[in-house]
């Protein structure tokens, strides 16, 4: 009759009907209930012929009653035998059935995830399913994307190291932890550390690693292996560290591991071995009333469960390579160097993130908006200004109504570069999307009929 995965395999080729007749002859436990094993229903003639065509078989017996009582239970072992076999049968299937669903929830799952990553969707399917359990703070989510991404990146120019920056319960803590939940787990310590474990963690720091230091107060001996991860990110790092048995052990620090840190003031220690802010990422998270009002209703509410997307992004995490990201142009930017191999890591972990192996001005445009998050911010959802348009508002400011045409003579920017700058690369001047005209609340814009162009200009407060 074949082997339970034979009779899987035929069963889905053949019609429901025709599954469930051969599913309750083969299994009739999963479909009824199976009888009890019972007694021979044989009459006393019909046993005695039995025992007399097997004489052997009843020999040790003197009466035939005693004969009769052997062949009964006899038929009663066999008919528990019978029903051991059945259930164990009927175990199988169940096995089977279960390990074809785990088959086919995997395959599903593996397809969904090759999907999203191709389609360069990674951190848009993060970024919405992150919206469903957290408010705000997409930029710290983006952050911690970014340091995974460097793991995957044979040509990082320079580590991702984050440091969120907050007053007291403005959520810098819970929001890093959120955002670690769509980092792979094997490239995380999931749980939070005081800074003096590091010296006395019972196992080596291993390669491609997020360590997240809630609310870091970096003490004297501490502050120094901070340093030197930080300064060690391509290499590695031993360091002699006195243990608490009193004598002298190496600490070893693989390559590639990176540090999140969260705290009320600046990371910079007051000592020749303190921390270089300048080596973090700084993430400013500010809460405006109406943020803290929103976050109350939020919290209130029934959260999605996401735990199959989440069982996608740790399927993509393993199925995006390692490898190098060429650049697709050369970079001219005034900033110190530091920064600037900066930029061209987190441009090249957005193109990895997006299924790409060059870069493109998608990934470079992504980066810059990115970037304004840096500190300082206009409020937790709304991002700082950029270059070009702290360059609008400080022309606006007087009040006067100007053209596009007319801002981008008087600023000396390009045209399209003030179009972008004053409702976002995805938006209009009817519907902003980002820009501006969105982060400004007494920014205003109106359709000049005659000049056949819109007008710009700053309502004064």
């Amino acid at each position: 009759m074949g082997s339970p995965e034979e009779l899987k395999i035929k069963w889905d080729t053949i019609n429901e009907q025709k599954h469930d007749a051969l599913a309750k002859h083969l299994n009739p436990r999963k479909y009824g209930e199976l009888e009890e094993p019972k007694e021979s229903d044989l009459t006393d003639a019909e046993i005695d012929k039995i025992i007399t065509d097997d004489p052997p078989a009843y020999a040790a017996y003197d009466t035939q009653e005693e004969k009769r009582e052997a062949y009964r239970k006899h038929h009663k072992k066999i008919e528990i035998k019978k029903k051991q076999e059945k259930e164990q049968q009927k175990e199988n299937f169940q096995k089977l059935d279960e390990k074809v669903e785990q088959t086919q929830r995997a395959h599903e799952i593996t397809e969904k995830c090759q999907n999203i990553y191709k389609a360069g969707k990674f951190i848009q399917f993060c970024k919405e399913n992150f919206q469903k359990i957290w408010l705000g703070d997409a930029h710290v989510l983006q952050a911690v994307l970014y340091i995974g991404a460097t793991f995957h990146l044979d040509n990082a120019d320079e580590p991702i190291h984050l440091h969120v920056a907050g007053t007291t319960q403005s959520g810098k803590s819970d929001s890093v932890k959120t955002s670690l939940k769509f980092i792979h787990p094997d490239n995380q310590l999931t749980a939070t550390f005081s800074p003096m474990w590091i010296f006395y963690a019972d196992t080596s720091i291993h390669e491609n690693l997020i360590l997240f230091s809630d609310d870091t107060m970096l003490n004297k001996v501490v502050a120094p292996i901070f340093r030197n991860i930080l300064t060690s990110w391509h290499v590695g790092v031993k360091r002699g560290i006195v243990g608490k048995d009193g004598r002298a052990h190496t600490l070893e620090v693989a390559r590639h591991v990176s540090l999140i840190l969260t705290s009320i003031e600046n990371v910079v220690e007051e000592s020749a071995e303190g921390q270089d802010e300048s080596r973090y990422l700084t993430m400013e998270i500010r809460r405006s009333n109406d943020d803290e009002r929103r976050i109350r209703e939020f919290i209130q509410q029934d959260k999605e469960d996401i735990t199959t997307a989440l069982e996608i992004i740790r399927g993509i995490w393993e199925i995006i390579p390692t490898r190098k990201i060429t650049l697709h142009k050369k970079f001219e930017m005034e900033i110190p160097n530091r920064d600037f191999k900066r930029f061209l890591t987190l441009v090249k972990c957005h193109a990895i993130l997006c299924g790409r192996d060059k870069t493109s001005d998608e990934d470079v445009y992504a980066i810059e908006q990115f970037l304004t998050y840096s500190k300082p911010m206009v409020d937790s959802q709304t991002a700082a200004y950029t270059r070009e348009e702290k360059s609008i508002i400080t022309l606006l400011n007087d009040g006067k109504e100007r053209t596009v045409n007319k801002i981008a003579d008087e600023t000396k920017l390009p045209y399209q570069k003030v179009v972008r700058s004053l409702h976002g690369i995805s938006g209009t001047f009817q519907k902003p999307a980002g820009g501006l005209l969105e982060k400004l609340k007494t920014a205003r814009v109106r359709y000049d009929v005659d000049a056949h162009e819109h007008l710009v200009w700053i309502k004064p407060t």
